[in-house]
């Protein structure tokens, strides 16, 4: 495949000049048109794309600068340009910069400038065509990611009503004497699996909520939004005999109430799962120098060997302590959520030690950290 030569626009007064500098880029394989003024030039950028703009600061009809601005203006991607001067100063050359020049070049009389001139034209020219290479594989990510979400928005949404017609009917059929007692165990696995299908299903929904949703981020008080949380688990509390301590006056965040309730209840839930019986679980917030809030979920597990921590959050990872049912979407889910939020996740693990779930969020406003001892919230015989 042949490249096309590099299309060169230069605007130079000094007709002179102008054809020094077309002719030696010329003889270095670029195309260059010319352009005597600034109002030529600009008809040129209207009529026909370039890679480069080299502009003279010095011109009857405008200065550079003031073509600049009317470059910026008048095109929706103008290409980079650099400001040529014979006579410029620091001041001119800052300017110049913070209007978006590229670059900016003294003509210097030994014309030293030609034999840089070149390879700073190639130079420019390449990062802004990779820039452009990144920000068009950036759009096709996100389309993708889009065209994702929606597809297991759909997926999971055409699933759940089949899947909770056949939990239904186990529910009818452990309730029927005519199934032998023989037959029970069947119907029971049968209404197990239909409960982690479900799961599962509100899982993928959830993931696809938050890749394609736009919030309002607000203040959100951890407080109710833990408080939301335990009790949309106090089942698993119960069955479980499990023993939960949060701290006092837990600080506010900047977030979306909605999804913190979901990252709480997904720390907890797991927590209950892996803890060692009864589980003994500690949940708190702390507000860190920076002004970020730290929210955590302590349990009395097995731990995690440093090697699996990092693939806790990767999507569809399962590590060997997973024993219990699951299908190793639900970390990948809080990290989603949380970095949507502008945060970050993690763990803090020692084998044989128990394990620290976190989230870190920013905080609305400065915050006085609670030194109070944490208080019983829950507890299960």
């Amino acid at each position: 495949m042949v490249l096309a030569p590099p299309r060169v626009l230069y605007v130079e007064d000094d007709p002179g000049m102008a054809r020094l500098l077309q002719k030696h880029l010329t003889r270095q394989g670029f195309e260059v048109t010319l352009a005597g003024n600034g109002t030529e030039g600009l008809q040129q950028l209207m009529r026909r794309s370039f890679d480069m703009v080299l502009i003279d600061y010095w011109m009857p009809d405008m200065t550079g600068l003031e073509m600049l601005a009317e470059m910026q203006h008048a095109l929706a991607d103008p290409p980079p340009a650099v400001i040529v001067t014979a006579s410029g100063t620091e001041a001119v050359a800052v300017e110049a910069m913070k209007q978006g020049a590229a670059d900016y070049l003294i003509k210097d009389s030994m014309h030293e400038y030609l034999h840089t001139m070149p390879e700073r034209i190639t130079e420019l020219t390449e990062r802004r065509r990779l820039l452009k290479a990144k920000q068009a594989a950036e759009a096709e990510k996100e389309k993708m990611i889009l065209e994702l979400n929606a597809f297991a928005h759909t997926v999971a949404h055409d699933l759940k009503n089949p899947v909770f017609s056949l939990k239904g009917i186990a529910s009818i059929l452990m309730q029927d004497d005519a199934v032998l007692p023989s037959h029970q165990r069947f119907v029971q696995a049968v209404s197990d699996i239909s409960d982690r299908m479900g799961q599962i299903i509100e899982d993928l929904l959830l993931l696809a909520c938050v890749g394609g949703q736009q919030v309002q981020l607000s203040r959100v008080s951890l407080a109710d939004s833990l408080a939301a949380a335990l009790n949309r688990v106090q089942f698993q509390i119960e069955q479980s005999g499990a023993v939960i301590e949060t701290g006092a006056d837990l600080p506010e965040v900047w977030g979306y109430a909605g999804w913190i309730e979901e990252v709480w209840v997904n720390y907890i839930t797991n927590a209950i799962k892996y803890s060692h019986r009864p589980p003994q679980i500690r949940l708190g917030a702390t507000l860190l120098p920076d002004g970020r809030v730290r929210a955590w979920v302590r349990d009395n597990g097995p731990g995690i060997r440093p090697e699996d921590q990092q693939k806790l959050f990767t999507p569809f990872t399962r590590l060997d302590r997973s024993k219990a049912n699951g299908h190793g979407l639900g970390l990948s889910i809080v990290q989603r959520i949380i970095e949507k939020l502008n945060g970050s996740v993690g763990v803090d693990s020692t084998p044989g030690e128990g394990s620290e779930f976190f989230f870190i969020l920013p905080a609305p406003a400065a915050q006085v950290r609670s030194e109070r001892p944490f208080q019983t919230a829950a507890v299960a015989a």
